[in-house]
């Protein structure tokens, strides 16, 4: 009878500590993702400003543009930067380099302020 007793109480401890085991793997693994999600949305705003620029360049190069002599290297590079461009714009960047604040308004349209610099909200919609 004592033995299992013994044998009970010691499949609980082992039950217990695997318990305990498991919620820090889970608590481990929790921290890793938000590491991770920071991570990625830091990488979103790097491409999001490295796009501002994009059609920055992109403007200045209309600008130098005199529409007379086209190399083949401009021609070429020209479409695809333009497609891009177009789709950012569309996405919310200005064409002087800032980003509109990608927060969504109660009609149901899009912030119509500049988002701050290193974020993707204004200082209104800011989270």
């Amino acid at each position: 009878m004592k033995n299992l007793f013994l044998s009970a109480c010691l499949f609980f401890v082992l039950l217990l500590s695997s318990s305990f085991a498991q919620d820090d793997k889970i608590s481990q693994l929790e921290t890793k993702i938000n590491q991770l999600e920071k991570a990625l949305n830091e990488q979103k705003d790097v491409i999001n400003n490295l796009m501002a620029k994009l059609i920055v360049l992109d403007n200045k190069i209309d600008k130098l543009s005199t529409g007379t002599v086209e190399s083949e290297s401009k021609t070429v590079i020209d479409e695809p930067v333009k497609s891009v461009v177009k789709e950012k714009k569309s996405e919310g960047i200005n064409t002087d380099g800032t980003m509109r604040c990608q927060a969504t308004t109660k009609k149901g349209t899009q912030c119509k302020r500049n988002a701050q610099t290193g974020s993707r909200y204004c200082w209104q919609h800011q989270r």
